[in-house]
């Protein structure tokens, strides 16, 4: 950009001159005059001949990306050049190398556009984009507002009751979760009642007792009591009472835990960006001109290309392809993932409260090395056994994931080892699957020291072929040999399986499926099946199904609806052919407060009954609530101290607050913020909202609060006097006893609340005097009496205050 030309100034100068000087003339008198008052005047002898003509625009503002600078930035014309100090220039965050001092020309510097405002003496400054702003592309990052964390102590008890009569008597059964609760730490026991129990097992037994906390900011959960290990895809799950430090992606909603596709480039003009997936393209917005990157681009798992087509402003067009493969097995570079547990093993969980043996450590941990490379290393210690091992997860390109384990152990039986590798293919039109999982005859782990089997010898293998989008044929096949183990001498030594189903889809609503199995363990086994499913309407389905197994043919119909809504009636019809034929029905309702459920059936002529009742029951905010499903994280929401009130989440139907303006929401998703709202034009006549909406996220299996601002309002004039009768002043500020600030309007009115429930106002009239006024109680009933507001008497002295 040039500087303007000087002719059209020169142009107009003399006229401006000659006006200027007439004008002086005339005023003269009257300025000086004026002067000669003015401790601020001019020098007298100052004329527009001392004016000069500048040679640029001297200090002016700056915009930089569309951002107004807190500073002025010097600049000058210098020849047909506008110049800018290069320590301005810096100081803005301009690129202007530090070695540079005093006026450099604009053009000079590295910026993707410039322009010079003469209307407003602004600069006006675009840089090239550092993969930032709209040129930072995240599809990982979901735009929503702020969310509260309002946690709420809670008492929740979950209840699944059993009842059931037959030719063989009557029993009932119950297990039962009771859990205290704040934000992110749980405390609580889980249990179970029989009344009737088998030999070996008690009346009453206790499954698990535990707290945990859960550290959102960091991603990881402490645990104190029952709890079940963590570890690798080789070591056996053990369950323990002791600590245990696990790391835990769901306690942030908005990671990606592992690798997604991303690209990286760099444009030179404005250029829009389209991102094509599977053959479906999509519009990712507009680049600005520099570097540019594109993160977390979604995919499904398995094979996958992606392709960025750029198309700037010239219409140039440009394609770029990466391939990957995704899998949920690989973690992003430098994400950590595993866990500790100290404590001791338990055994006979389900039939004994507390068989605790052995103290145990078990470990894990895995970390992301680079987006196609995981690493980990795991081990247990404990019974007399030493397990250590190291195992990788690599992508083999774009199209294969490859997974390798090695397993040492020490034990009394001696020293073993355990090898397993994988390589799996997932994509579109064809996916595989081989493993194999190698124990030696020594190999030994807790699992095994606490009274489990030995591990297994296994080969598995599985070939998936898309035919049409709507028919998938599956094959798969697998050995499974073991080691002689005295104490499990009746198990099998090797069983082989071969298997083939295949399921299509045969018109809108009817699909069939075919499944061919044969089986050789002990003996030898051949099993086809033909099954078809046909769904009338969005939940109701019937399933028949014909199968033939060592020489026998059976048979099975089903037609089902399930519950899922309070209010929703579900039901259950079967009825099967085989070795004894069996016929049951059942049927259910699910109230806002709890589900029911009756089920009848008959198996080789003896009949049988049974009753089902199942819900949660949460106190919190003062108050029990009864609710359908067990589990889960709820929100309490308070509407003031108005009832009525509906209440929306998400835009959906969630509930009415009762006479107190509670309502307990079920189902909230945990750690995502969910935004719950009124509708303003349904509130009653005596009800005022601050606000229609608020955000809130609740911590897993938690109650959070939600506070809507609902108040009572009902405009009542009161007019405040004196005990002379004269009104309190204008402007005087008073303070009930809730808190509420009113200002003395003209003739001592104020606006009151007469369904505030307050009962005395206090101010001061100055500063030696503070008045009060008591409020009557029947407010809520008084009205205008002959058009005229109540009129209350402030006291200033102790006494008493009545209403006239």
């Amino acid at each position: 950009m040039s500087r303007p030309s000087p002719l059209a100034a020169e142009i107009f100068r003399a006229p401006l001159l000659l006006i200027a000087a007439l004008f002086a003339q005339v005023l003269a008198a009257p300025v000086a005059a004026a002067q000669s008052n003015d401790p601020f005047a001019l020098p007298s002898d100052v004329t527009i001949a001392d004016a000069v003509d500048l040679s640029g625009p001297g200090l002016s503002s700056i915009r930089v990306d569309g951002r107004e600078m807190d500073m002025l930035v010097r600049l000058a014309w210098i020849g047909e050049a506008l110049n800018i100090d290069a320590d301005d220039a810096r100081a803005v965050g301009l690129p202007v190398e530090a070695e540079m001092t005093g006026y450099v020309p604009v053009e000079d510097i590295h910026l993707a556009s410039w322009d010079f405002s003469q209307l407003d003496q602004t600069l006006l400054v675009k840089k090239f984009r550092k993969s930032d702003g709209p040129n930072w592309k995240d599809f990982s990052n979901i735009t929503r507002e702020d969310a509260m964390f309002r946690p709420m102590t809670a008492f929740l008890f979950d209840y699944d009751l059993t009842g059931s009569a037959g030719g063989s008597g009557s029993y009932g059964a119950g297990s039962f979760n009771a859990r205290l609760t704040r934000g992110d730490m749980v405390g609580g026991t889980a249990f179970r009642v029989l009344t009737d129990p088998g030999t070996g097992y008690d009346t009453l037994t206790r499954l698990a007792t535990a707290a945990s906390f859960a550290d959102r900011e960091r991603g990881v959960t402490w645990t104190a009591g029952d709890h079940i290990s963590v570890g690798s895809n080789s070591m056996r799950a053990l369950r323990l009472a002791g600590i245990q430090f696990a790391s835990d992606f769901a306690l942030r909603p908005g990671l990606i835990a592992y690798p997604l596709p991303a690209f990286d480039g760099q444009v030179a003009v404005p250029t829009g960006i389209d991102l094509i997936i599977n053959d479906k393209r999509f519009s990712a917005g507009e680049l600005e001109a520099g570097t540019f990157a594109v993160r977390n681009v979604p995919v499904s798992p398995g094979r996958g290309e992606v392709s960025v087509v750029l198309l700037d402003e010239l219409g140039r067009e440009r394609v770029e392809t990466t391939q990957l493969y995704v899998s949920r097995e690989l973690l992003r570079e430098g994400l950590w993932e595993g866990g500790v547990n100290i404590g001791a093993i338990r055994r006979n969980f389900g039939k004994e409260s507390g068989d605790y043996r052995d103290l145990a450590l078990t470990f894990l941990y895995r970390r992301g090395v680079s987006d196609h490379r995981t690493i980990g290393a795991s081990g247990e210690l404990g019974a007399g056994i030493v397990n250590l091992g190291a195992h990788a997860e690599t992508a083999l390109g774009g199209v294969a994931l490859a997974t390798a384990e090695l397993r040492a152990s020490g034990s009394g039986s001696g020293a073993g080892a355990l090898i397993r590798l994988g390589v799996e293919s997932i994509g579109r039109g064809l996916s595989g699957r081989i493993e194999g999982v190698l124990p030696t005859k020594n190999y030994r782990d807790l699992a095994s020291a606490s009274g489990d089997a030995l591990p297994v010898i296994q080969l598995n293998a599985m070939v998936n072929f898309d035919i049409t989008t709507e028919t998938r044929l599956l094959v798969s096949a697998s050995h499974v040999s073991r080691h002689y183990d005295p104490r499990y001498p009746a198990l099998p030594k090797t069983t082989n399986i071969l298997r083939a189903n295949t399921r299509t889809s045969i018109a809108e609503k009817l699909d069939a499926g075919f499944d061919l199995a044969w089986r050789r363990g002990s003996g030898s086994q051949l099993t086809a099946m033909l099954g078809l499913m046909y769904r009338f309407g969005e939940r109701t389905q019937a399933m028949a199904s014909v199968q033939h197994a060592n020489s026998r043919i059976g048979a099975q119909a089903t037609l089902q609806r399930p519950d899922v809504q309070p209010g929703d009636f579900g039901y259950g019809l079967e009825a099967t052919h085989s070795i004894s034929d069996r016929f049951s029905g059942r049927a259910s309702y699910r109230t806002a407060y709890t589900r029911v459920e009756g089920q009848a059936e008959m198996v080789g002529g003896r009949s049988a009954v049974r009753g089902n009742l199942r819900g949660t029951l949460v106190a919190t905010g003062g108050t029990v609530f009864a609710r359908n499903q067990t589990g889960g994280a709820y929100a309490f929401v308070k509407t003031g101290n108005i009832g009525g009130i509906t209440v929306t989440r998400e835009n959906r139907f969630a509930g009415v607050s009762d006479s107190k303006g509670r309502v307990l929401v079920e189902q909230i998703t945990p750690l995502v913020p969910v935004q719950f709202d009124i509708d303003p034009d349904e509130l009653p006549a005596d009800a005022v909202a601050r606000s229609t909406y608020s955000r809130v996220a609740v911590a897993r299996g938690s109650v959070g609060r939600v506070e809507m601002n609902i108040t009572a309002f009902r405009s009542m004039p009161l007019r405040l006097v004196d005990v002379t009768g004269k009104p309190l002043p204008l402007g005087m500020m008073l303070t009930s006893d809730g808190g509420v600030d009113y200002m003395v309007g003209y003739d001592g009115l104020i606006d009151f609340n007469a369904l505030s429930g307050e009962r005395e106002l206090v101010g001061a009239l100055d500063e030696n005097n503070r008045c009060r006024v008591a409020l009557p109680r029947d407010f809520a009933t008084t009205g205008l009496k002959d058009g005229q507001p109540p009129e209350l008497v402030a006291k200033c002295d102790p006494g008493i205050i009545a209403i006239r």
